[in-house]
Protein backbone atom coordinates (compact mmCIF):
# COMPACT_ATOMS: atom_id res chain seq x y z
CA UNK A 1 0.00 0.00 0.00
CA UNK A 2 1.35 3.38 -0.71
CA UNK A 3 1.93 5.92 1.43
CA UNK A 4 0.40 9.02 0.60
CA UNK A 5 1.97 12.51 0.68
CA UNK A 6 0.56 14.96 3.57
CA UNK A 7 -1.76 17.17 1.65
CA UNK A 8 -0.77 20.69 0.86
CA UNK A 9 -3.93 22.19 1.47
CA UNK A 10 -4.46 20.72 5.11
CA UNK A 11 -1.04 21.81 5.74
CA UNK A 12 -1.56 25.19 4.67
CA UNK A 13 -5.08 25.51 6.72
CA UNK A 14 -2.88 24.50 9.60
CA UNK A 15 -0.35 27.04 9.16
CA UNK A 16 -3.06 29.90 9.02
CA UNK A 17 -5.02 28.19 11.53
CA UNK A 18 -1.91 28.17 14.18
CA UNK A 19 -0.78 31.74 13.13
CA UNK A 20 -4.37 32.85 13.26
CA UNK A 21 -3.91 32.28 17.14
CA UNK A 22 -0.26 33.17 17.80
CA UNK A 23 0.79 36.76 18.84
CA UNK A 24 3.98 35.79 17.57
CA UNK A 25 2.85 35.85 13.92
CA UNK A 26 0.98 38.88 11.97
CA UNK A 27 1.43 37.51 8.46
CA UNK A 28 1.60 34.21 6.68
CA UNK A 29 2.68 34.35 2.86
CA UNK A 30 3.72 31.58 0.70
CA UNK A 31 6.17 31.38 -2.15
CA UNK A 32 7.60 29.25 -4.77
CA UNK A 33 5.05 26.75 -7.12
CA UNK A 34 2.58 26.57 -5.02
CA UNK A 35 1.68 30.31 -4.74
CA UNK A 36 2.15 30.10 -8.76
CA UNK A 37 -1.82 29.35 -10.57
CA UNK A 38 -1.40 25.96 -11.56
CA UNK A 39 2.52 25.31 -11.24
CA UNK A 40 2.37 23.19 -8.20
CA UNK A 41 2.18 19.33 -8.56
CA UNK A 42 0.97 16.61 -5.97
CA UNK A 43 5.06 16.89 -5.06
CA UNK A 44 5.29 20.05 -4.64
CA UNK A 45 6.92 21.93 -1.61
CA UNK A 46 5.74 24.72 0.60
CA UNK A 47 7.59 27.45 0.98
CA UNK A 48 6.27 29.41 4.12
CA UNK A 49 7.19 32.31 5.92
CA UNK A 50 5.77 33.84 8.99
CA UNK A 51 6.27 37.44 9.96
CA UNK A 52 6.18 39.01 13.17
CA UNK A 53 8.72 40.67 15.70
CA UNK A 54 9.38 37.51 17.69
CA UNK A 55 10.88 35.57 14.46
CA UNK A 56 13.45 34.72 17.09
CA UNK A 57 11.48 32.89 19.40
CA UNK A 58 9.77 31.11 16.96
CA UNK A 59 13.63 29.87 15.81
CA UNK A 60 14.21 28.75 18.83
CA UNK A 61 11.12 27.12 19.76
CA UNK A 62 10.57 23.66 17.96
CA UNK A 63 7.71 22.53 19.14
CA UNK A 64 5.10 24.18 16.98
CA UNK A 65 6.66 22.54 13.60
CA UNK A 66 4.54 19.70 14.84
CA UNK A 67 1.42 20.90 14.26
CA UNK A 68 1.68 19.52 10.88
CA UNK A 69 2.82 16.74 10.83
CA UNK A 70 5.39 14.20 12.39
CA UNK A 71 8.63 16.18 11.54
CA UNK A 72 11.79 12.97 10.04
CA UNK A 73 14.34 16.19 9.82
CA UNK A 74 14.01 19.55 11.23
CA UNK A 75 17.17 21.34 9.53
CA UNK A 76 17.42 24.70 11.04
CA UNK A 77 19.72 27.94 9.64
CA UNK A 78 20.11 31.13 11.18
CA UNK A 79 20.38 34.10 9.37
CA UNK A 80 23.78 35.39 8.39
CA UNK A 81 24.70 38.80 6.58
CA UNK A 82 26.18 37.25 3.37
CA UNK A 83 22.87 35.24 2.45
CA UNK A 84 20.38 36.96 0.36
CA UNK A 85 17.81 36.05 2.20
CA UNK A 86 18.68 37.61 5.85
CA UNK A 87 16.07 35.62 8.18
CA UNK A 88 16.40 32.49 9.71
CA UNK A 89 14.77 29.46 8.47
CA UNK A 90 13.57 25.76 9.47
CA UNK A 91 13.42 23.02 6.41
CA UNK A 92 11.16 19.94 7.95
CA UNK A 93 10.68 16.92 6.51
CA UNK A 94 7.56 15.07 7.35
CA UNK A 95 7.04 11.63 7.83
CA UNK A 96 5.29 10.88 4.96
CA UNK A 97 7.59 12.93 2.40
CA UNK A 98 6.14 16.62 2.46
CA UNK A 99 8.86 18.73 2.83
CA UNK A 100 7.97 22.24 3.92
CA UNK A 101 10.44 25.63 4.36
CA UNK A 102 9.81 27.91 6.72
CA UNK A 103 11.17 31.51 6.68
CA UNK A 104 10.83 33.38 10.01
CA UNK A 105 11.08 37.12 9.14
CA UNK A 106 10.64 40.52 10.93
CA UNK A 107 7.90 42.88 9.92
CA UNK A 108 10.54 45.07 7.82
CA UNK A 109 11.15 42.48 5.39
CA UNK A 110 7.77 43.38 3.95
CA UNK A 111 8.06 47.32 4.97
CA UNK A 112 11.56 47.29 2.70
CA UNK A 113 9.68 45.04 -0.25
CA UNK A 114 6.54 47.37 -0.27
CA UNK A 115 8.98 50.76 -0.32
CA UNK A 116 11.32 49.29 -2.48
CA UNK A 117 9.98 46.82 -5.01
CA UNK A 118 9.54 43.18 -4.63
CA UNK A 119 12.84 40.77 -4.37
CA UNK A 120 13.62 38.25 -6.65
CA UNK A 121 11.46 35.48 -4.37
CA UNK A 122 8.64 37.15 -4.35
CA UNK A 123 8.71 38.20 -8.05
CA UNK A 124 8.26 34.68 -8.84
CA UNK A 125 4.86 34.35 -7.09
CA UNK A 126 3.66 35.26 -3.65
CA UNK A 127 0.42 34.79 -1.72
CA UNK A 128 -1.10 36.39 1.44
CA UNK A 129 -2.65 33.64 3.57
CA UNK A 130 -3.04 35.78 6.26
CA UNK A 131 -2.45 39.72 7.70
CA UNK A 132 -4.08 40.26 10.88
CA UNK A 133 -2.45 44.16 11.01
CA UNK A 134 -2.78 45.25 6.88
CA UNK A 135 1.43 44.36 6.83
CA UNK A 136 1.01 43.54 3.51
CA UNK A 137 -1.26 46.32 2.04
CA UNK A 138 1.72 47.90 0.95
CA UNK A 139 3.02 44.94 -1.13
CA UNK A 140 2.91 45.04 -5.27
CA UNK A 141 -0.08 43.10 -6.09
CA UNK A 142 1.53 41.97 -9.13
CA UNK A 143 4.58 39.53 -9.49
CA UNK A 144 6.42 38.89 -12.65
CA UNK A 145 8.47 35.96 -12.77
CA UNK A 146 9.78 37.00 -16.55
CA UNK A 147 11.71 39.88 -14.82
CA UNK A 148 13.65 38.07 -12.68
CA UNK A 149 16.28 37.06 -15.29
CA UNK A 150 17.70 39.54 -17.19
CA UNK A 151 19.61 39.66 -20.65
CA UNK A 152 23.24 39.33 -20.04
CA UNK A 153 26.28 42.05 -20.67
CA UNK A 154 28.89 41.08 -22.36
CA UNK A 155 31.34 41.17 -19.68
CA UNK A 156 28.24 38.60 -17.82
CA UNK A 157 28.13 36.60 -20.64
CA UNK A 158 32.19 36.07 -20.87
CA UNK A 159 32.81 34.84 -17.77
CA UNK A 160 29.95 32.36 -18.30
CA UNK A 161 31.64 31.24 -22.02
CA UNK A 162 34.96 31.63 -20.16
CA UNK A 163 34.38 29.05 -17.05
CA UNK A 164 32.73 26.65 -19.31
CA UNK A 165 35.02 26.43 -22.33
CA UNK A 166 38.06 26.29 -19.84
CA UNK A 167 36.38 23.34 -18.28
CA UNK A 168 35.25 21.94 -20.73
CA UNK A 169 39.30 21.48 -21.89
CA UNK A 170 39.96 19.72 -18.87
CA UNK A 171 37.24 16.81 -18.20
CA UNK A 172 38.37 15.13 -21.17
CA UNK A 173 42.08 14.17 -18.95
CA UNK A 174 39.29 12.58 -16.45
CA UNK A 175 37.52 10.65 -18.67
CA UNK A 176 41.06 9.04 -19.71
CA UNK A 177 41.87 8.46 -16.26
CA UNK A 178 38.65 6.79 -16.03
CA UNK A 179 38.12 9.37 -12.63
CA UNK A 180 34.31 9.17 -13.29
CA UNK A 181 33.43 10.78 -9.88
CA UNK A 182 35.20 13.80 -10.47
CA UNK A 183 33.98 14.09 -14.08
CA UNK A 184 30.47 13.91 -12.91
CA UNK A 185 30.94 17.07 -10.63
CA UNK A 186 32.91 19.03 -13.17
CA UNK A 187 29.73 17.86 -15.68
CA UNK A 188 27.45 19.17 -13.54
CA UNK A 189 29.38 22.95 -13.09
CA UNK A 190 29.77 22.76 -16.94
CA UNK A 191 25.67 22.10 -16.88
CA UNK A 192 24.77 24.85 -14.82
CA UNK A 193 26.53 27.47 -17.00
CA UNK A 194 25.05 25.58 -19.72
CA UNK A 195 21.75 26.01 -17.73
CA UNK A 196 21.74 29.97 -17.88
CA UNK A 197 23.08 30.66 -21.25
CA UNK A 198 19.71 28.44 -22.22
CA UNK A 199 17.90 30.86 -19.85
CA UNK A 200 19.88 33.94 -21.46
CA UNK A 201 18.52 32.36 -24.65
CA UNK A 202 15.14 32.06 -24.40
CA UNK A 203 14.57 35.33 -22.47
CA UNK A 204 15.87 37.24 -25.68
CA UNK A 205 14.55 34.77 -28.44
CA UNK A 206 11.05 35.94 -26.59
CA UNK A 207 11.77 39.56 -25.87
CA UNK A 208 11.73 38.62 -22.17
CA UNK A 209 8.01 37.07 -22.09
CA UNK A 210 8.64 33.50 -21.18
CA UNK A 211 9.40 32.41 -17.82
CA UNK A 212 12.29 30.33 -17.55
CA UNK A 213 11.64 29.40 -13.76
CA UNK A 214 15.39 28.93 -12.02
CA UNK A 215 18.26 26.48 -12.06
CA UNK A 216 16.81 24.22 -15.00
CA UNK A 217 13.54 23.96 -13.19
CA UNK A 218 10.45 22.67 -15.59
CA UNK A 219 13.32 22.76 -18.71
CA UNK A 220 10.81 20.56 -21.27
CA UNK A 221 8.30 23.41 -20.56
CA UNK A 222 9.71 26.59 -21.07
CA UNK A 223 12.62 25.19 -23.33
CA UNK A 224 12.20 24.55 -27.54
CA UNK A 225 11.74 21.21 -28.34
CA UNK A 226 14.64 20.85 -30.38
CA UNK A 227 16.90 22.27 -27.82
CA UNK A 228 15.28 20.40 -25.14
CA UNK A 229 15.89 17.01 -27.13
CA UNK A 230 19.68 17.89 -27.93
CA UNK A 231 20.06 19.18 -24.35
CA UNK A 232 18.78 15.39 -22.71
CA UNK A 233 21.37 13.46 -24.98
CA UNK A 234 23.57 15.38 -22.63
CA UNK A 235 22.50 13.62 -19.61
CA UNK A 236 23.43 9.91 -20.51
CA UNK A 237 26.54 8.71 -18.20
CA UNK A 238 25.79 4.86 -18.10
CA UNK A 239 29.06 4.10 -18.80
CA UNK A 240 32.61 6.08 -19.83
CA UNK A 241 31.93 5.85 -23.62
CA UNK A 242 28.48 7.03 -23.40
CA UNK A 243 29.55 10.13 -20.98
CA UNK A 244 31.89 11.51 -23.34
CA UNK A 245 29.53 11.33 -26.22
CA UNK A 246 26.91 12.87 -24.12
CA UNK A 247 30.23 15.64 -23.39
CA UNK A 248 30.54 16.39 -26.76
CA UNK A 249 26.78 16.40 -27.44
CA UNK A 250 27.19 19.31 -24.57
CA UNK A 251 29.81 21.10 -26.14
CA UNK A 252 27.99 21.41 -29.07
CA UNK A 253 24.68 22.35 -27.74
CA UNK A 254 26.52 24.97 -26.00
CA UNK A 255 28.57 26.14 -28.85
CA UNK A 256 25.03 26.45 -30.83
CA UNK A 257 23.17 28.54 -28.41
CA UNK A 258 26.15 30.67 -27.58
CA UNK A 259 26.50 31.75 -31.36
CA UNK A 260 22.88 32.92 -30.83
CA UNK A 261 23.31 35.06 -28.04
CA UNK A 262 26.47 36.31 -29.65
CA UNK A 263 24.63 37.46 -32.29
CA UNK A 264 21.57 38.72 -31.46
CA UNK A 265 23.60 40.98 -27.92
CA UNK A 266 26.50 42.06 -30.91
CA UNK A 267 29.03 40.92 -28.32
CA UNK A 268 32.93 41.08 -29.44
CA UNK A 269 33.30 36.99 -29.07
CA UNK A 270 34.92 35.01 -31.59
CA UNK A 271 33.63 32.23 -31.71
CA UNK A 272 36.35 29.99 -33.07
CA UNK A 273 37.42 29.15 -29.11
CA UNK A 274 34.88 27.10 -28.98
CA UNK A 275 35.59 24.99 -32.31
CA UNK A 276 39.29 24.92 -31.11
CA UNK A 277 38.72 23.56 -27.51
CA UNK A 278 35.30 21.08 -29.51
CA UNK A 279 38.60 19.88 -31.88
CA UNK A 280 40.68 19.37 -28.69
CA UNK A 281 38.56 17.53 -26.93
CA UNK A 282 37.58 15.41 -29.73
CA UNK A 283 40.97 14.41 -30.21
CA UNK A 284 41.33 13.30 -26.59
CA UNK A 285 38.89 11.32 -27.07
CA UNK A 286 39.44 9.56 -29.84
CA UNK A 287 43.32 9.03 -28.24
CA UNK A 288 41.21 6.40 -25.68
CA UNK A 289 38.74 4.92 -28.90
CA UNK A 290 35.77 7.04 -26.47
CA UNK A 291 34.44 8.31 -29.48
CA UNK A 292 34.81 5.48 -31.99
CA UNK A 293 31.18 5.03 -33.70
CA UNK A 294 28.63 2.45 -31.59
CA UNK A 295 28.08 -0.79 -32.91
CA UNK A 296 25.67 -1.63 -35.34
Amino acid sequence: MRCKMESIEQIINNIISFALLDPRIDAVIITGSVARQNQADRFSDINAELIGSSHDELFQDSRWLSRFGVPLIIRKAASREDDSLCWPSCQVLYEKGRKVDFVLAGRERIIQMAAHGLDSIYQRGYAVLLDKTGLTAGLPEYADPTAVLTSPDQQTFQENWQNFWLEASQVPVYYLRNELWTTRLKDTAMKQWLITLLEWHVLLRSDGTQDVWYAGRHLSTWLPPGLYGRFMATLDNRDRVRAARAHMAMLTLYRDVALRVIETQKFDIDITLADKIIALVTDRLNADDLLAPENE
